[in-house]
């Protein structure tokens, strides 16, 4: 059977979880302060864990920044999970019910670690920016708040009061679509004409780069190009 394409998330969403490295540029600082914008937030959310990478914001190592923000909202549970790969970060969100995914990022083009989470189901707002909306795609907007604490504040609290979140999958960044056109892509470019090479001048090397492509995926899509160009094979 194919999977539903639009999903209710049901909640109650007590667990929030920012989702990207600990740093001013995901918007650390703005998910910090839409806690303490918005006390119906606080009210509904006990916990939450900041999972990623650790950096520095406003000259303060991130575990500082975050300990200092969140002293201003007493009574939250919070930690920091920092020691996690890409993948076994979205491992460990998988594994967790009850959690909404915060990635409140200030500049961003396609992020990766969104493409991931909307491929794989896990419930997140985000923040209207970049490439991001072309990820939720165009009947997912009620997942965006413009990048400001306030904004942020009233998605997340919106969010955790209805206690669930419709997301209609069969629009936004797909990825067996888009592993298709790189193939394609790839194919024709084999196809051309090589170009001439100095006698005794070594080849020239290419990669290809695929988002987001399970580890099902991957062998699949390494054998269309080695059928496109026997020499190639795989690297």
């Amino acid at each position: 059977a194919q999977p539903r394409t639009v999903v209710e998330h049901a909640g109650p969403f007590d667990h929030l979880v920012f989702f990207g490295r600990l740093e001013t540029r995901k918007g650390l600082h703005v998910f910090c302060d839409a806690l303490v914008a918005e006390p119906a937030l606080r009210a509904r959310v006990p916990r939450v864990t900041f999972l990623g990478k650790p950096s520095s914001v406003d000259g303060l190592s991130s575990e500082e920044f975050i300990a200092a923000a969140m002293n201003r909202v007493p009574g939250i549970e919070w930690r920091v999970e920092s020691g996690l790969g890409s993948f076994e970060a979205l491992a460990w969100l998988a594994s967790h019910e009850r959690v909404l995914v915060v990635t409140p990022s200030l500049v961003d083009n396609l992020p990766y670690t969104m493409i991931e989470l909307h491929s794989r189901r896990i419930p997140f707002v985000a923040t209207d920016i970049g490439g991001v909306p072309e990820i939720v795609g165009g009947r997912n907007r009620h997942l965006l708040a413009s990048p400001t604490a306030e904004d942020l504040g009233r998605l997340l609290a919106r969010v955790t009061t209805a206690g669930r979140l419709t997301v209609d999958y069969s629009t936004g960044y797909h990825v067996t679509e888009a592993n298709a056109a790189h193939v394609r892509f790839v194919t024709d470019l084999l196809a051309e004409p090589a170009p001439v090479h100095r006698v005794g001048a070594p080849a020239q090397p290419f990669a290809v780069v695929v988002a987001g492509a399970s580890e099902e995926d991957l062998p699949r899509v390494r054998q269309r190009f080695v059928d496109a160009d026997p020499g190639a094979g795989p690297g």
